[in-house]
């Protein structure tokens, strides 16, 4: 947790203008503290978020849209802290190790 990443959905074929929009399980994304949404010219969008925590996890999905209908892909992002991590790393080097 506090990490940042950044993700893009890119439009590899398609006529513009395209409109993109990004949902988090199905809401969107624009009310939602601590994530932005930009562009990388007219076939590029990107999500980022500086500081994710706990509550930015789940699934994300991305939508193109253009006169000639639209295209989505989801993608799921799980948010876990360090603690978590080495806990699971101990956990698994004892079962590792006891058999």
């Amino acid at each position: 947790m506090g990490e940042s990443t950044t993700v893009n959905c890119n439009l590899a074929y398609g006529d513009l203008p395209v409109t993109f929009s990004w949902m988090l399980n199905g809401n969107p994304v624009g009310d939602i503290d601590g994530i932005n949404v930009g562009a990388f010219g007219r076939k590029t969008s990107f999500l980022s978020i500086d500081s994710l925590t706990e509550a930015h996890a789940g699934n994300y999905t991305c939508v193109a849209s253009n006169v000639a209908g639209l295209s989505s892909f989801t993608a799921e992002l799980l948010v876990t802290s360090i603690k978590n991590v080495l806990g699971i790393l101990t956990l698994y080097r004892k079962l590792y190790y006891s058999i």
